[in-house]
């Protein structure tokens, strides 16, 4: 019994060539973001550098310090407020989608991490 039959029953090249498609499409939604595409051509890396699934190790990583720096909202939601701002101004262009969860970690002498979903 299959939950999704047609995935479920893929071969190993249907189910690469699905995960590149994927990995492609999260790249180019990734240059959407000023913070990633800032990232990318720090790396020197653009959407049409990834080719294959051996290339995801040129993508790089979001690091914790980075989600801190830019706490409590990523770049592309809101500009960053000063130290200890809330609540935070809503933006004036309206986001395109909704913010179904947020997430704080803490630690006694860092600064949290935001996640949203």
């Amino acid at each position: 019994m299959y939950l999704h039959k047609e995935l479920e029953t893929l071969t190993r090249p249907e189910i690469e060539k699905l995960q590149l498609e994927r990995l492609q499409k999260t790249v180019r939604h990734c240059m959407n973001s000023p913070f990633y595409k800032q990232r990318f051509a720090e790396s020197h890396l653009s959407p049409e550098d990834i080719r294959s699934l051996d290339d995801l190790q040129k993508i790089p990583f979001t690091t914790k310090q980075d989600l801190r720096d830019t706490y409590p909202w990523h770049p592309y939601l809101w500009k960053k407020p000063s130290a200890f701002t809330h609540p935070v101004e809503p933006p004036e262009t309206p986001l395109s989608f909704s913010i179904l969860r947020k997430t704080l970690t803490n630690g006694p002498m860092q600064s949290p991490v935001v996640f949203i979903w």
